[in-house]
């Protein structure tokens, strides 16, 4: 190469590279303003959901602490009036005891300004269940009241104490009312009856109505049982048929403000604080509207996201002008540098079409080598039929001659026949030969297809066995097939697998010596395919003996080539039929112990019988 072309290479390399670093610089510059945008587009929403998410927790954080407020103030509030009633019942029972047969409750309530509020009424129910004395209506004495649970609680478990029933339509009053009550016992502690105390649900407290707790805001008075006592502020139609069903909120204590839940009953999603009466089986709930209290904290994300939004479209389109501008300046960088690689793109072709001749030139040495290789090939091919050709030809020529040529006296009829079978079995062996190597070439040439069908597997092994037992009985070597019970059908060329079986018995009973043994055996592969075994107890061989007999005519070069006659094509024509079935052949042999030679075919060629493959599938499917 001269200096001139060595100066012209490094110029147009020069002009590509600076082409290409423009690209790079220009394309880096937008990507790092692209990226800068983007950056303070996520500081800003960043900076958006910080300030969404803060207002929406002080909102929540007013909210928790108004509802804990609230349920403390009405939790004082119930508890208050539960002392007041639970005094007035202390010293109701006093007096029943003092006199069991000659209280009466309406001139008691009378006396007593203690029992007008919050008691609607007072009744005291005898150990039969049945109105004694009550404060409403004197025709009432002897309802049966023995079913109600306010009842039967204290009737059942003498240490129950004070009881808070779930709301009730009185049988007596006629309205809904809160029974508290509490047994009733003589001095010798035998029940005297059961003092009912009948409490109306919103004169537990008075709270409610002066405290503003929202449009769907609610106050809720819970048993230990889970059942709703009294309910105070947003309530659906038919809050009667309500009272004294299931509270439809857990009580957890552990979680006692700041809880968020829906209400089962008007659906209304609400921030819950829970406290315990002291002394007395009740919860009070404050549950304050979820989207009353965070209304403020929705205004401010609305407005703080518009502002957010626009900020980023803003930005955005700062971002597209500024990759713009870039992306101009650097098209009119490169246009300015195009002219300079227009120049040498001339001299870039001539040193293309210089490549492309120097890649002809060494094409064509590549394909003199190929040729000469093919040529010392086909001579070696050549050389080794003519030798396999010669010995049975030699002895067809010769035995003819014998019995063309005969002198006086003529040879008898046994010489005769000895002479015909000689020139047969030369014959054949010339045709064999002759076969091997038209089926080769034809498998090399990647001419030859398949015949596809199905077949039992079982059956072509035996029809391969019943070709070779002959020619095993008569050279001395026992002939063992070891097949399982059940062989599946395979899908293939049957008559080269029926070959590729002969052909690895015949070998396996030329090569095995007289009293020796083969076997044939079969096995079925993790992998669904199934693997025949050609075994015998022959002279065996070494490792490079095995590599050579796997090759065409690998035989030819052995020094058992004079002992035992054969075309060396049989390993590698049934290994080329056994990959023409996606299958493989392998060889393992010991020198002077034996030769163990493996078919392989895959699943995809074998067909297994029903009753087979459903006894497979059925411990799968019970695993």
């Amino acid at each position: 190469m001269t200096p001139e072309t060595i100066r012209s290479d490094s110029s147009t390399d020069a002009a590509q590279w600076d082409v290409t670093t423009t690209r790079r610089y220009a394309a880096a510059l937008a990507w790092w303003v692209s990226l800068a945008s983007l950056g303070l587009i996520v500081c800003l929403w960043l900076a958006i959901l910080v300030s969404i998410w803060s207002a929406r927790d002080a909102a929540l954080g007013r909210a928790t602490s108004s509802a804990s407020n609230l349920s403390a103030a009405f939790c004082e509030e119930v508890s208050r009036t539960l002392t007041t009633v639970s005094a007035a019942m202390d010293l109701t029972a006093r007096e029943i005891s003092a006199d069991p047969t000659g209280f009466q409750l309406n001139r008691w309530a009378e006396e007593v300004p203690a029992l007008a509020r919050p008691t609607m009424s007072v009744t005291l129910i005898g150990p039969d269940g049945r109105i004694i004395s009550t404060s409403i209506k004197p025709a009432t004495i002897g309802v049966y009241l023995g079913d109600r649970e306010h009842f039967t609680v204290h009737a059942t478990n003498p240490n129950t104490g004070l009881f808070v029933g779930v709301p009730l339509m009185g049988r007596v009053s006629g309205r809904v009312t809160i029974q508290v009550t509490k047994r009733v016992n003589d001095a010798a502690g035998r029940m005297i009856g059961v003092l009912v105390f009948s409490l109306a649900p919103d004169d537990l407290t008075d709270l409610h109505r002066s405290v503003n707790i929202g449009p769907k805001g609610m106050i809720a008075l819970v048993g230990l049982d889970g059942k709703l006592r009294a309910r105070f502020g947003h309530t659906p139609d038919g809050t009667p048929a309500i009272l004294g069903g299931p509270w439809p909120l857990t009580l957890d204590q552990a979680a006692a403000d700041g809880v968020i839940r829906s209400d089962a009953v008007d659906a209304v999603s609400r921030i819950y604080s829970l406290r315990r009466l002291p002394g007395y089986p009740l919860f009070v709930a404050t549950g304050l509207s979820l989207d009353d209290e965070i209304s403020e904290a929705r205004t401010h994300a609305v407005l703080v996201i518009g502002i957010g939004i626009a900020a980023s479209v803003l930005l955005a389109a700062l971002n597209l002008l500024l990759v713009r501008e870039i992306r101009r300046r650097s098209q009119r960088e490169l246009e300015l540098k195009r002219e300079h690689a227009a120049l040498i793109g001339a001299r870039a072709e001539l040193l293309a079409e210089q490549g492309k001749l120097a890649a002809v030139n060494q094409e064509l040495l590549i394909s003199s080598s190929r040729a000469e290789a093919a040529n010392i090939a086909k001579s070696q091919f050549l050389a080794q039929m003519s030798h396999e050709r010669r010995t049975p030809l030699h002895a067809v020529i010769g035995f003819s001659e014998l019995i063309a040529h005969h002198v006086a006296p003529l040879p008898s009829a046994g010489q005769i026949g000895g002479y015909a079978h000689d020139i047969m079995k030369s014959g054949r062996h010339l045709l064999e030969l002759i076969n091997s190597i038209l089926d080769l070439s034809k498998v090399e040439a990647g001419s030859t297809g398949l015949a596809e069908q199905d077949a039992r597997l079982s059956e072509v092994i035996q029809d391969s066995a019943t070709t070779v037992r002959e020619q095993a009985l008569e050279a001395g070597v026992t002939f063992n097939t070891n097949l399982p019970m059940e062989l599946p059908s395979v899908h293939g060329d049957i008559t080269k697998l029926r070959q590729i079986f002969i052909n690895l018995m015949s070998n396996a009973v030329k090569f095995t010596p007289r009293d020796g043994s083969m076997t044939v055996s079969a096995r079925r592969e993790p992998d669904g395919g199934i693997t025949v075994m050609v075994a015998d107890t022959g002279i065996g061989m070494t490792e490079p003996e095995t590599a050579i007999a796997m090759e065409p005519f690998g035989q030819v070069e052995n020094s058992l080539a004079r002992s035992y006659e054969g075309t060396g094509l049989g390993l590698p024509l049934a290994r080329r039929m056994a990959e023409l079935h996606g299958g493989r052949l392998t060889l393992r042999s010991v020198k002077g112990v034996g030769t163990t030679v493996e078919v392989w075919l895959p699943a995809s060629r074998i067909v297994w019988p029903d009753a087979v493959r459903e006894a497979e599938e059925t411990p799968s499917a019970s695993e």
